[in-house]
């Protein structure tokens, strides 16, 4: 003779197999709440027997972090209608074995009913390796930001990135009103020093310099970055043409001070470096790429004179 299991029995028994807490609750008009149902699996994934939750369903509130526990309150499930809306919510709990851990809750209003307030079911799943993964991968992401912002051999920032900035202080400055300067650096006779020291030594060399330029540039809201080759450049938002100036000198001084010795120079026997300086007071009649060419004629100017010096323009 062939027992029949009932249906009903094998479809809870398949439900408790599944790695999650099943549970019905209920919410009483008066705020106040108990679990009708929960399943075996809160032993593994919440750390105590279905019976410790059925006791008293303060008992799983009390489990969860206390920052967590206030957005759960704030949310108020009642707002869910009933039979359309899922609610769900990740929160952390003290594990008393595992320690915090992140679950997933998940809920549903059901059409039954104890007393005058509807029940509730729903399911908890463990997702704390979900959340060291999404964890991980926003770190990722970050580090490529920033390698993805970053010339690799200088460690300044890139053209691309200075391209970006550029454009956002131009649209900052005309909305203000300010001005706008702009320093383009380019190390003397790089090519010599590069042909005649070795690559390595010139890579040492530009490091050195986007190292001590980058000193110099002292505000937070300045920009220095590689343009490109051995250029440099320093974007100054809110900043007039004189003192633009005083910091290409600066940046200047700077160089020459470090005395790395340059003997196949036609300027000096240590390393210098020329620059360009533009100021604008940005409007309608001019766009970026007369200030920078601004600037970029005047660093070519620097190098006509001799080199080792600052040239500027009036401003635009």
């Amino acid at each position: 003779m062939v027992t029949k299991v009932p249906e009903t029995d094998t479809m809870m028994g398949f439900l408790e197999s599944l790695p999650a807490v099943l549970y019905e609750y209920v919410l009483y008009d008066d705020g106040s709440s108990e679990f009708l149902y929960v399943s075996p699996q809160s032993h593994d994934i919440l750390g105590y027997p279905q019976e410790h939750f059925l006791l008293d369903m303060n008992n799983f509130w009390n489990l969860v972090h206390p920052g967590d526990l206030q957005r759960l309150k704030d949310e108020d499930v009642s707002t869910h209608e009933r039979n359309d809306n899922f609610f769900i919510a990740d929160v952390r709990i003290d594990h008393p074995l595992k320690g915090e851990v992140w679950i997933r809750i998940s809920s549903k209003s059901t059409d039954r009913q104890k007393n005058s307030a509807f029940i509730w079911c729903g399911y908890m799943i463990d997702i704390t390796d979900r959340k060291k993964q999404e964890a991980d991968l926003e770190r990722l992401n970050k580090k490529l930001a920033v390698l993805s912002n970053v010339d690799g051999l200088t460690g300044s920032l890139n053209r691309r990135t200075f391209d970006d900035v550029v454009k956002k202080e131009w649209k900052r400055a005309l909305r203000d009103g300010s001005e706008l300067s702009l320093i383009i650096v380019d190390i003397d006779y790089f090519k010599a020093y590069n042909d005649n020291y070795g690559h390595l030594a010139g890579d040492d060399c530009l490091k050195l310099v986007a190292n001590t330029l980058s000193k110099t540039v002292k505000r937070a809201a300045d920009t220095f970055a590689r343009y490109g080759g051995e250029e440099f450049v320093i974007l100054l938002p809110n900043t007039s043409l004189v003192d633009a100036i005083k910091l290409a000198e600066k940046c200047r001084e700077s160089i020459l001070n470090l005395n790395m010795p340059h003997e196949h120079s036609e300027v000096h026997s240590m390393l210098t470096i020329s620059l360009g300086v533009s100021t604008i007071l940005p409007d309608s009649d001019f766009d970026i790429r007369t200030f920078i060419e601004a600037a970029d004629t005047c660093l070519y100017q620097a190098k006509a004179n001799g080199r080792n010096q600052v040239v500027s323009i009036n401003k635009l």
